[in-house]
């Protein structure tokens, strides 16, 4: 054998040892709970914002993680700049970096400046929110359970929400799961009682 095939062999059989050495990685996990960090545990949906930011929404107050500490968000209802309701069932974050908060009885929009929160009025009901999206066009799309599926232009003026009746009917359903939005642009819409729709 020549010198430089004894050289590949010792340098073959040198990559086979180290790949096959176990490397441990350590990777340590960590549990929150209601005993100190999290306000509720029944949690309906965990977000993480453009800032970094981790959001969870549960059935008792609206969590926000640093990486360090929780910040609890709850209504306050000498506050109108509070959180609308406790129960938070969705978060989104749009293109033009506005935070929408999505409760059983309406929508808010979270003000990072002022670490506050700004109730939309949508239509005389407060609509409870399941789901929020933004369309590839930048048009938000919002589906609740009880009032269908609900539009907002994009760089409309927020009190301009458009309830989509016609979508809705043709659904046959006003009771609204889920809706997304596909790579062809088809929206897909579960529904409580009718199934799924595109």
């Amino acid at each position: 054998m020549s010198m430089k095939a004894q050289i590949l062999f010792l340098f073959s059989i040198y990559c086979f040892l180290i790949g096959s050495t176990p490397v441990m990685k350590a990777q340590t996990g960590k549990f929150y709970s209601t005993d100190k960090e999290l306000s509720n545990s029944l949690i309906n949906a965990v977000y993480q914002d453009r800032k970094g930011f981790i959001w969870i929404a549960t059935e008792n107050g609206l969590n926000k993680f640093d990486g360090t500490r929780f910040s609890i968000y709850r209504h306050n209802a000498t506050d109108s700049t509070s959180l609308k309701n406790n129960y938070v069932r969705t978060l989104f974050e749009d293109s033009r970096g506005n935070f929408w908060i999505g409760c059983i009885n309406g929508l808010q929009r979270y003000d990072r400046a002022t670490d506050n929160f700004h109730e939309l009025f949508i239509s005389r009901k407060n609509p409870h929110i399941t789901s929020i999206i933004e369309r590839r066009n930048g048009d938000l799309w919002i589906a609740t359970s009880g009032q269908g599926a609900i539009s907002l232009k994009k760089n409309s003026n927020p009190a301009s929400f458009h309830i989509e009746t016609e979508l809705t009917d043709r659904i046959g359903s006003n009771y609204l799961n889920v809706i997304f939005e596909d790579s062809r642009q088809n929206l897909w819409i579960a529904t409580e009682e009718k199934g799924l729709y595109r």
